[in-house]
């Protein structure tokens, strides 16, 4: 067993002996899904074609993106907090954040929960950059939440199936915009949303879109603990084959970083 595949032994076994021997808590279910997803990818990707990007160099250009959400929008997996913000610099997540609407991290619903009780189902996710779109992907269900020991634990299992499907499975219904001009000189940019609601693509590829131009809906597709915005920048179209770039967010304030994982920010 080499050393990825190891440490992804390692991630699962942690993740989900946390989801079984620890209590409730609103930190719960996104550290158990921070050490089970990568560990996922890590055990099983390399055997998939997974990620064959190079490691990300060590000063990149940071780039700044228009919000993709507006309203209040809690972070979870920030860079902010740390880098790997996913635990893993597979498919370009190095920087990459979820997004969810302010009080839907704690918000009832159980294990099995139907998405669309939550705020965040159905909100619009908007181009972070003016450009043109380069993968639009529908069709995929919204699945019911994944919360709890229950859910968790059955995410776990879920996830690996998913990995096994291939990345699509796991990001679920999705878009990239490729940023023309790139908003960093020299470096192609690109922006993916994931986990839209199936249904509410409204863009196609080679289709130019303008920076706050509606590319969907906030869904529960893919690999999912509840209905949330997964947001990354990268530099190049396939999250497979591109690395991952560090990205502030541009508000009437001025531009910003992220939150912290837990916090919250007006968009």
């Amino acid at each position: 067993m080499d050393r990825r595949t190891a440490l992804g032994v390692v991630l699962l076994v942690a993740g989900v002996a946390l989801a079984l021997l620890t209590g409730e808590g609103a930190w719960r279910v996104p550290v158990v899904a921070a050490l089970t997803v990568p560990g996922a990818y890590l055990a099983l990707g390399r055997h998939l074609g997974g990620n064959s990007a190079p490691h990300p160099p060590a000063d990149p250009p940071v780039v700044v993106l228009d919000p993709v959400v507006t309203g209040c929008w809690t972070a979870v997996n920030s860079p902010t907090t740390r880098v790997p913000s996913h635990g893993t610099h597979g498919y370009a997540q190095t920087w990459a954040v979820d997004l969810l609407v302010d009080g839907d991290l704690t918000a009832p619903g159980g294990a099995f929960g139907r998405p669309d009780g939550f705020a965040s189902f159905g909100a619009p996710v908007r181009s972070a950059v003016d450009g043109v779109v380069v993968t639009a992907a529908d069709g995929q269900r919204d699945h019911r939440t994944r919360r709890g020991v229950l859910g968790t634990g059955y995410l776990v299992a879920e996830s690996l199936v998913r990995v096994l499907g291939g990345m699509t499975r796991v990001t679920g219904n999705h878009v990239v915009v490729r940023a023309e001009p790139s908003p960093a000189p020299g470096t192609d940019v690109h922006v993916a949303v994931c986990h839209l609601r199936r249904g509410s693509v409204a863009v196609e590829p080679g289709q130019r879109v303008r920076a706050g131009d509606e590319l969907g809906r906030c869904g529960n597709s893919g690999n999912t603990t509840q209905p949330h915005v997964h947001l990354q920048a990268m530099t190049g179209p396939d999250p497979r084959r591109s690395t991952g770039l560090p990205f502030r967010v541009r508000t009437a304030h001025g531009d910003v970083d992220l939150p912290p994982t837990g916090e919250s920010l007006t968009f």
